[in-house]
């Protein structure tokens, strides 16, 4: 971001490489395995990581690169986006729902103001 920012391209360079970084280290399926050593929280760290990927793509989409089309070996950003949102993948390693470290908001409201 602060390479486009500023006009330096090598700095933008950086957010290519981050990208192509994590899908050099992402199994065909489209884990990050330093992610899935963190045990119940491996879906949440996974999230967060897919997350600034998503950032970073359509920060560099928008200047006209095609970052969802960068491919290392078969594995593309939509592989990540894809085993994230595969709820069969991970139900092995999400918290369970009652859970101390998983915040439940209310689906409704308790009080209502007037």
């Amino acid at each position: 971001a602060i390479g486009i920012q500023i006009g330096n391209d090598q700095m933008f360079q950086t957010g290519l490489a981050a990208i192509m970084s994590a899908l050099s280290d992402a199994t065909p399926e489209g884990a990050l395995p330093l992610e899935m050593l963190r045990g119940e929280r491996a879906a949440h760290y996974q999230n967060f990581a897919l997350m600034h990927l998503a950032i970073l793509a359509e920060l560099i989409e928008r200047q006209g690169y095609p970052a969802y089309s960068l491919e290392y070996n078969g594995k593309t950003l939509q592989t990540l986006i894809d085993f994230n949102f595969n709820a069969s993948v991970l139900r092995d390693i999400r918290p369970a729902v009652n859970s101390p470290s998983i915040l439940l908001i209310p689906s409704k409201p308790e009080h209502t103001c007037t």
